[in-house]
């Protein structure tokens, strides 16, 4: 079974996200912190990332800069939804960044992205 991190802090998308990933077949867990994402990841070793940028604790690129940092960790596919608009030369280049989603956006548009950046 594919695993799923959704790191979000808005629980509206957070559970909007997991009841629709979760009808296809997907392992999700949720974190609505940079911190607790971080742990998860340790724990749960998902397949995929799927990080909003703005956090309570910090920025979802804090996240994707500790994953880089921790040889231990594998470098997962992330995908970012946002509400702010990515420009060329964004704040961090992560290698394994497979998308992004603008919020708001059609749940669809969601699970069409999971299934392009894991490839099913």
């Amino acid at each position: 079974m594919i695993i799923l991190l959704v790191v979000e802090d808005d629980v509206n998308i957070v559970q909007l996200a997991v009841v629709n990933l979760n009808k296809r077949g997907y392992s999700t867990f949720d974190a609505n912190t940079v911190q607790a994402g971080f742990e998860l990841l340790k724990t749960h070793k998902p397949h995929m990332l799927i990080l909003d940028l703005i956090l309570p604790d910090g920025s979802g690129w804090d996240l994707l800069r500790a994953i880089d940092a921790d040889p231990e960790m594998p470098k997962l596919p992330a995908l970012i939804i946002t509400a702010a608009i990515l420009k060329d030369g964004h704040e961090y280049t992560y290698a394994n960044l497979c998308g992004t989603l603008t919020k708001p956006f059609p749940i669809s548009d969601l699970v069409h992205a999971v299934g392009t950046c894991i490839g099913s």
